[in-house]
């Protein structure tokens, strides 16, 4: 549960993700064994304004421009 909203705390749940995924795979070992990682973050406090939803769902995509 994180209590207080520090600057650059959506990027430290990233990282944390990207660490858990990045770390399942030992040197050589094939991409199709990856599996998926879901972070589930409990905050005290409003994360993303102008949301009336108690549960929310995001999902991190990169973006062709």
């Amino acid at each position: 549960m994180q209590v207080l909203n520090l600057e650059g705390f959506e990027k430290w749940i990233l990282y944390n993700a990207a660490k858990t995924y990045s770390t399942q795979l030992n040197s050589g070992e094939d991409y199709t064994l990856l599996n998926y990682v879901i972070d589930l973050t409990i905050t005290d406090f409003e994360m993303f304004s102008g949301l009336d939803k108690i549960i929310s769902r995001f999902l991190l995509k990169e973006k062709d421009y």
